[in-house]
Parts: structure tokens; sequence; C-alpha cells
């Protein structure tokens, strides 16, 4: 009988992220990616989530003012618990789908390694409200390295970077737990406001998030690469209120992004200052290994390298190493020791 009632039982592993979304499913690895992203009807009472996920994000800058289109996370942790709670429900209730009978999911999510008590409790709410039936957090940076494939058990010192949308977690890991880690509020968001502020300070034109963030992943580079040919962007023009297009290459986005990314690489430089001169040794001959979205923007395992005089690499699929890395740690009794009821 109880491997009957198992049949119909879910695990669900959760990376929640200030831009993105990730979830895997029982044994079927990632089943959902999805932007953080709610569309939000401000003209009710409450408020009415009419959207979620790419469906809210395709209304950025495009909707009427009654509706508010929004990520309910900052920095990584829930700013907004109502809609934090519509957002888990919407992406919860599309991987579970529809069923006869359907029992509350376990779930355990990833949560930043500094993350203060209120703000775990937040994240324990949302799931509790949303519907989970068993919940448990694990902290980001641990989740990232065993989902990069580290062996955090090891009493070696283990660097890992995960650059995020919203945050960027640099940890230093040792015998299964975190002994160093600096959570700074520089990431893959801050690098889409860069191009902007620097299109507008220097080329006269306003452009929105979306493009920004599109030129990013196109052609965003922080290390030197070849030339190529020129991009041409339509904004408005902040002289003359009127729309108009310019022309710009890959060295201006390069320009453009060398501010966030120094600081990142200054900030990998503290966290390894504090550091116990063992385990820096050990960091040396093993690299630091890099996971996040953001840590596909183009020549940054070199830049970094370059900077900070240590091997740098990209850990084998740095946007899914959190959920993959949570789903192993709730399913595998080598980890789940590593679990936390978030109360």
């Amino acid at each position: 009988m109880g491997k009957f009632f198992d049949s119909f039982n879910s695990n669900i592993a959760i990376d929640l992220g200030s831009s993105n979304t990730r979830i895997c499913y029982n044994d079927k690895g990632v089943v959902l990616k999805e932007p953080s992203i709610v569309a939000v009807d401000k003209k009710m009472s409450p408020p009415q989530v009419l959207e979620a996920g790419h469906a809210a994000k395709s209304m950025i800058g495009k909707a009427k003012d009654d509706i508010l289109t929004t990520s309910p996370l900052r920095y990584g942790v829930i700013a907004e618990l109502d809609l934090a709670v519509a957002l888990l429900k919407n992406f919860m209730d599309a991987v579970l789908g529809h069923r006869i009978i359907k029992f509350a999911p376990k779930v355990v999510m990833s949560i930043p390694g500094n993350a203060t008590g209120v703000e775990r409790k937040a994240a324990y709410d949302a799931l509790k409200m949303a519907g989970s039936r068993k919940t448990w957090l694990v902290d980001k940076p641990i989740a990232a390295a065993v989902g990069a494939g580290i062996n955090i058990n090891k009493p070696t010192g283990a660097m890992l970077v995960d650059i995020g949308g919203g945050s960027t977690d640099i940890a230093i890991i040792s015998c299964g737990d975190i002994v160093i880690n600096n959570n700074i509020r520089i990431a893959g968001d801050d690098f889409n406001k860069a191009i902007q502020n620097y299109i507008r300070s220097n080329l006269h034109i306003y452009i929105g998030e979306r493009t920004a963030e599109s030129l990013k992943i196109k052609y965003g580079s922080v290390f030197k690469v070849e030339e190529s040919e020129d991009i041409e962007i339509r904004g408005l023009n902040v002289l003359e209120k009127m729309p108009n297009k310019i022309t710009l290459n890959r060295s201006n986005i390069r320009e453009a992004l060398q501010p966030p990314v120094r600081y990142i690489a200054r900030e990998i430089k503290h966290t390894l200052e504090l550091a116990p001169p063992e385990l820096v040794c050990d960091i040396v001959d093993a690299g630091i290994v890099l996971t996040g979205g953001s840590a596909l923007l183009d020549g940054m395992p070199e830049f970094l390298q370059a900077e900070l005089k240590i091997p740098v690499r990209l850990a084998p699929d740095p946007l899914l190493s959190v959920v993959i890395g949570a789903d192993k740690i709730q399913n595998d009794p080598e980890y789940q020791r590593l679990l936390r009821d978030g109360k």
C-alpha cells in the first residue's frame, strides 16, 4: 500500500532567482525554465496576478499603466510575499499538471547562503502557502557546488562564484559546509543597467531593459574579442525626445560592462583575503568554478583569470547547476543532511 501511495508523491527542487526560476521534478530532470516575472492588474483589490513567467515578461514595456510587470524577488530573496506565492503556485501547478489524485509535493528550494532569518522564513512561508507538503531550504552556493560536480565533503577548499540575475554568491566550501560566504548585490540585472546607462550617457539614446538584455546576451563580452559587424539599435533620443537609431559595436558593450564585472573581481579577491592560507592553496590548485546564467557572458572566465591570477572555469551547465544540485541534495542520502527545514 505504501508503494502505491509513493507513486503519487512529488519531489520538486526549485531554484527561485530574481530573474529566472528553474524546477526539477521527480526523476525527470529540469522540467521548467521560466522568468521570475508576474503581471499584476493593479486595478483589482487585492491586485490580481494575470500572467507569470514568459507570458508576463513579454508584457514588459508594452502593457498599459494599470498592469505591473515585476519580479517578487530582490537580490535573490523574496521582497513581496503575496506575489512570490502566486509565482510559485503557478509554476508548481504547471509542473504537477492535472491529475485525478494529487498530493501536495515535497519541495526543496535554494536561498542565498547569507540570507537572514527573516528572509529564510519568507521563503519557507511562501512555499507552504503555495502548496508544499514538506519544505526544506538549501544554501545556494552548496547546491551550485553539488550541481557543478564538486565533491564538497572532502577536507579541501573549493571556491564557487554563482553570478545570477539579482546577486552574486562568492563562497569558499570545505568539509561539506560554507567556510566564507560573500553575497553581493551586483549581477546580471546590473549588467543590463550598465549597458542602458552607457548608451544613454555616451550616445544620448534611451533603450529599455529588454533591449539592453538582448544586447548583453547577443553581443556582450568582457574580454577582448574580434570586433563584429556594426550593431544597429533603436531607442528614444533623450535630447530631441524622438525615436532614433544608432550604430555601435562589441567594444562599446564591453566598455559598458567593465564597472560591474571589475567590482565582482574585487569582491572575489576580498573573499580570498579572508580565507585561511591552507584553503587558498587548495583553491589556487583547483581553480575557481563559475555558475549562474550571467557567468555565461562571453569572456567571463578569461577576464576573472587575468584579474585574479588563478585558474577559472565554467561549471558543466552553469545555468542549471543550482537546481540540479538542489535536486540531488533532496534525493541522495549522502547530501540530505544539508537540508534545512526553514524554521
